[in-house]
């Protein structure tokens, strides 16, 4: 399929630049097709532990890590892994449905930081927005020179901080303010079927967190401790991660030379058996205890 000159593919519901000739799937495709359809677009997966993962092991370690790694990738791979279970989180800046093209010599009008060569503090996507995507990838296609490395902090960590002072019981006053939005809690208890925690972040030109009574103050503080503290990795070409985008915070440090990345929003859909993730993460008591 073909949009103003773009050559595109359309994966179920993922339309992306591809930089090549469009290749549709059939309808109906054969078992063959799909087999080697498979083995072409395999990547190889892993945990934070370093453990390899199959295809469809991604969203139950999602669920359990709030992470994985990947390498081998192109961004028709990456399309084709998340096909099946999510659904593009349509954003301002995107490049094709739910996709962006994050190129350092690119301008943009407003979040201009995050496609330039500056240092990006741990933050969660789209965290203005009352509803944030769920799934966040990012594939690196040029790294840059030097620097520019990722930064990833666990979102259980800060609940697990907030809970040792005793300030979980205030965090409803500890917001996110943003221009022309309501307040919007930093880490919020979600009650239902899955209790569970969303964790929402970012403190720049846009928005940024805010104590709005006494205690709320302290528990930013426990907040901003433990974001001093998060993991670094160092990306290749064709390398990446799949973050649960509700739990999982990132950043980057500076960098040199020109750096291009392909970063994918997405919501899980509603027929997956991992949907409850649209809602945030849990914690049991081993977790809270830590």
């Amino acid at each position: 399929m073909h949009d103003r000159g773009l050559n595109c593919r359309v994966t179920h519901n993922w339309v992306y630049a591809a930089g090549r000739a469009c290749d549709v799937l059939s309808l109906h495709p054969s078992r063959q097709m799909l087999e080697d359809r498979r083995r072409r677009m395999s990547m190889k997966l892993q945990t934070p532990y370093k453990h390899d993962l199959a295809t469809n092991q991604v969203a139950e370690t999602l669920a359990k890590d709030g992470v994985i790694f990947f390498s081998e990738a192109t961004p028709e791979k990456l399309t084709t892994l998340l096909a099946d279970w999510t659904q593009p989180y349509p954003h301002p800046h995107e490049s094709s449905l739910g996709l962006t093209i994050i190129d350092s010599d690119r301008t943009e009008s407003d979040n201009a930081k995050g496609f330039s060569r500056a240092a990006l503090g741990l933050h969660t996507d789209r965290a203005q927005e009352s509803e944030q995507p769920t799934i966040v990838a990012c594939l690196y296609t040029s790294p840059g020179n030097t620097g520019g490395e990722s930064l990833i902090l666990d979102g259980k960590s800060l609940i697990r901080a907030l809970e040792r002072r005793q300030l979980l019981a205030y965090s409803d006053n500890l917001v996110l303010l943003a221009r022309r939005r309501r307040w919007l809690t930093i880490a919020k208890q979600v009650h239902g079927p899955h209790s569970a925690f969303r964790i929402r972040y970012r403190d720049d030109n846009i928005a940024h967190p805010y104590g709005a009574t006494a205690e709320a103050a302290r528990a930013l503080v426990a907040v901003t401790q433990e974001l001093e503290f998060p993991q670094i990795y160092a990306f290749n070409a064709g390398e990446g991660y799949i973050i649960h985008n509700q739990r999982i915070l990132h950043g980057r440090t500076s960098f040199t030379g020109h750096r291009v990345a392909i970063r994918i929003l997405a919501t899980i859909s509603t027929s997956s058996q991992y949907c409850f993730l649209n809602q945030g993460f849990t914690i049991d008591a081993d977790d809270a205890n830590r």
